[in-house]
């Protein structure tokens, strides 16, 4: 049973993340209002991914149906195609009301406080009927919630877990009119656009259009943004922007992502209880040509049993210098096991 996260990165992106993340839509995110404060960043080195995106995780989110104002939110992230594939009563661990009670709608629960720095532990959110479905939660703890179309509210929760469904403090959660935003544009390193990338940063998490524009609600006050690319298993982060973020304004963050010179396995995974699940290969990868499938578990890399390390502890063994190889024991479906010799390509973006 997967027991991690965009999309997110989303998303997210998870990543991310769900990068985290799955392929989106390329339709826009709402449009922002006028810039009024820049700032901006270039790029550092690449480095290999920290958290997960919305590909590598079976937590995604949009609106359920067709055309009500409420889901156009969720249509604008391109995540309106996949919310239907979860089944929602079996990850939901926490079942909170919110005021106003939205009918229909999609958001982002991040663990910790709106003031931790990216990259964010990030939960998808589906919201229905005007109750938040939050899933796959610790047992009690704290966070900041995003509905579309709101501010961050900070919320606690208690009871989730082992088979139980938590509650919410406050009860119903209010959800404040968004007031201020984070918006800008994200560029590769040779200057141009680039589209279905994460930024985080300010309590939320957003994704860039095809032409690399972002826009999402931000919570006023210091914080931090940042923006991720991933290919396969790279994750190439752009230099973390401090901002402060004033109440009914939009702030522009306009940033730049580093090339990836160096080589993944191209799959996405997410943590299990027996190693590291493979959620998809990247077209033309080591993985793909292996005959690594979908629900496949990587129980050991580098003689290492992967059961007892952690998704960036994985991806730090996993990614390298383009060329090199790497050893892995994989376990199919029907329980047999087998070594396989991946070697990391550097794959088309």
């Amino acid at each position: 049973m997967s027991r991690s996260l965009r999309v997110g990165a989303v998303l997210a992106v998870l990543a991310l993340i769900v990068a985290q993340l799955w392929p989106r839509d390329e339709e826009a995110p709402p449009e922002a209002p006028p810039p009024q404060v820049p700032a901006e960043a270039k790029a550092p080195a690449a480095a290999p991914a920290t958290h997960d995106e919305p590909d590598d995780i079976d937590l995604t989110e949009a609106a359920a149906s067709e055309a009500e104002p409420e889901e156009e939110p969720a249509k604008a992230l391109g995540l309106d195609a996949v919310i239907e594939d979860i089944d929602w009563d079996k990850v939901t661990h926490a079942l909170c009301a919110v005021e106003p009670a939205v009918e229909a709608g999609v958001g982002h629960l991040l663990i910790g406080a709106a003031g931790d720095p990216p990259p964010y532990d990030g939960r998808l959110v589906k919201v229905a009927g005007g109750m938040a479905h939050l899933p796959l939660l610790p047992e009690a703890a704290s966070g900041v919630l995003t509905i579309e179309g709101f501010a961050p509210v900070d919320i606690q929760w208690t009871g989730a877990g082992d088979g139980a469904t938590g509650a919410c403090t406050p009860d119903p959660i209010a959800l404040p009119p968004a007031g201020a935003g984070i918006t800008g544009v994200v560029e590769n390193a040779e200057g141009e656009p680039v589209g279905k990338v994460f930024v985080e940063g300010c309590g939320n998490q957003g994704i860039t259009d095809a032409d690399g524009t972002y826009w999402y609600a931000a919570r006023p006050g210091p914080c931090a943004v940042q923006a991720f690319r991933r290919d396969g298993l790279w994750a190439a982060p752009s230099e973390r922007v401090e901002v402060t973020v004033a109440e009914g304004e939009d702030t522009v963050v306009n940033l730049s992502l580093p090339p990836i010179p160096r080589g993944g396995l191209g799959i996405h995974v997410a943590e299990a209880d027996e190693g590291i699940l493979v959620m998809k290969t990247v077209d033309g990868s080591a993985a793909q040509e292996a005959g690594l499938v979908e629900g496949d578990v990587i129980v050991e890399i580098e003689g290492i049993a992967a059961a007892e390390l952690d998704l960036e502890r994985f991806v730090e063994l996993a990614v390298g210098d383009a060329g090199t190889e790497v050893e892995v024991v994989v376990r199919s479906a029907d329980g047999t096991e087998r070594p396989v010799t991946l070697d990391r390509r550097a794959l088309p973006r």
